[in-house]
């Protein structure tokens, strides 16, 4: 979610709005995460974390990608383009936590979501560093194709979770 708020307030910069426009960007955009979190939280519980997660990182790339032409058409498509992206990122975010905290056994799952929540932290900090570089150095389009890679590596770890819950599994384990 931090790389989506530096993206939107580098797109502002770039179109020279207002610098009130990036606060009026990024809180509707943190505004859908937290939404579509509390919505897939439920759907996780209902289909499992795989479907959720391919759709949230397929809805994000689309919205990056729109970001790619978002500029071209004005304010209305860059606030599109970071909800739809938004959007993505919070139907992801609910899946991957159920993923680790079914991989451990309950008696670590708190510190387990805990380093997942840590490490996710430092990540984004790292892909603000990055974005903001590849940005300074070849333009805004740089730096998106750059959140785009990396975003396509988290959709092929994604495609690689299993089918069923993991939870599923260590119960099977402990009957038998």
């Amino acid at each position: 979610m931090q790389i989506q708020k530096c993206s939107v307030i580098s797109a502002i910069s770039a179109m020279k709005f207002s610098s009130c426009v990036p606060a009026f960007l990024s809180d509707p955009t943190s505004s859908i995460v937290d939404l579509q979190e509390a919505g897939a939280g439920r759907l996780v519980h209902r289909i499992g974390e795989r479907l959720p997660s391919v759709i949230g990182i397929v809805v994000h790339i689309l919205g990056l990608l729109f970001f790619m032409v978002a500029f071209e058409h004005g304010l209305g498509s860059v606030i599109a383009a970071a909800l739809i992206a938004g959007a993505g990122m919070g139907l992801l975010s609910p899946a991957l936590t159920v993923v680790v905290q079914n991989s451990v056994p309950v008696s670590r799952m708190g510190s387990a979501t805990t380093s997942q929540q840590f490490i996710r932290q430092i990540g984004a900090a790292l892909g603000i560093s990055a974005f903001v570089l590849a940005a300074t150095v070849g333009g805004f389009r740089l730096g998106l194709l750059l959140m785009i890679a990396v975003s396509a590596g988290t959709f092929a770890c994604v495609l690689a979770l299993p089918a069923h819950s993991l939870h599923e599994a260590h119960q099977i384990d402990a009957l038998e």
